[in-house]
């Protein structure tokens, strides 16, 4: 009977070790041997046991992304939105759209503004510190809209009265036209419109419509077409609240049968001023 000796494991003598041990960074062994990262245990497999790893089955070790490409980092740019003026603007935009709604004034908020321009509610109180405030900001623009209306439809008319009475039409159709936005400039909240702070022309965003009509009054007066017993800011405030209820009451009563708006405003103006001729 035939005997096979068996195959002894050979053992590595210290030599050889130190030799594998010295083998260079950059062998393809190494290399791979680094870039395998151990994949985190799983819940579920955690629950079978310590021997269990994530993906391996029955004891084998599983391992994550072996890939060697380097990660790559991705930062992100900042919203051109958050540029400074630009950013300001376009919340005076949203604000204004929000607030032309019907009851826009009642639902009104910061928080809603920013959402509207896709920005952080933090970044609007950077530019205004309440809604009152970016109220202002909407009606002040909405003021230069008004006042540039009414500039146009006074050019080139040199006599004063018919200005002052192209200006005044113009106020009313401009209050029809953009009933929204006129809402905003004569009845929505501001900071210098609180019931607890004395107003003063100073601090409204009409400050400018105001002083150009009190300026074409003067005018009137300075020429001899309308009495000059009366302060010219006096007659101005009176001709003010009269071209505002006419165009607020067409705003809130449309179906009543007005007469001419035009006529309206011309017989309103020429009675408060004290016209002194007739046509």
């Amino acid at each position: 009977m035939k005997v096979t000796a068996r195959r002894r494991c050979r053992v590595p003598g210290r030599a050889e070790l130190a030799r594998r041990n010295s083998t260079p960074a950059s062998s393809p062994r190494v290399a791979l041997r680094k870039s395998v990262i151990p994949a985190k245990r799983s819940s579920a497999n955690q629950k079978g046991g310590p021997h269990s790893l994530s993906g391996g089955q029955h004891g084998r070790r599983s391992y994550g992304h072996t890939s060697t490409q380097p990660l790559v980092t991705v930062r992100h740019r900042p919203n051109p939105r958050g540029q400074g003026g630009r950013l300001r603007q376009e919340i005076i935009e949203a604000a204004s759209t929000l607030l032309a709604e019907p009851d826009g004034a009642g639902r009104f908020s910061l928080r809603g503004v920013a959402k509207h321009v896709g920005i952080t509610a933090t970044s609007v109180y950077l530019h205004f510190p309440s809604v009152e405030h970016l109220t202002a900001a909407v009606a002040e623009r909405h003021f230069l809209d008004l006042a540039a209306t009414v500039a146009a439809a006074s050019a080139g008319i040199t006599d004063p009265l018919e200005a002052l009475l192209c200006r005044c039409r113009a106020y009313c159709h401009f209050a029809l036209d953009h009933p929204g936005p006129y809402r905003i400039m004569v009845e929505a909240s501001r900071p210098d419109l609180e019931p607890t702070v004395r107003s003063t022309l100073g601090q409204s965003p009409g400050r400018p419509s105001f002083l150009n009509l009190t300026s074409d009054i003067e005018r009137c007066q300075t020429a001899g077409l309308a009495s000059a017993g009366d302060a010219p800011a006096w007659v101005a405030a009176l001709v003010w609240a009269t071209l505002h209820g006419l165009a607020a009451l067409r705003i809130s009563r449309p179906n009543f049968p007005w007469p001419s708006l035009d006529e309206q405003v011309d017989a309103a103006v020429r009675r408060l001023l004290g016209v002194n001729r007739s046509g």
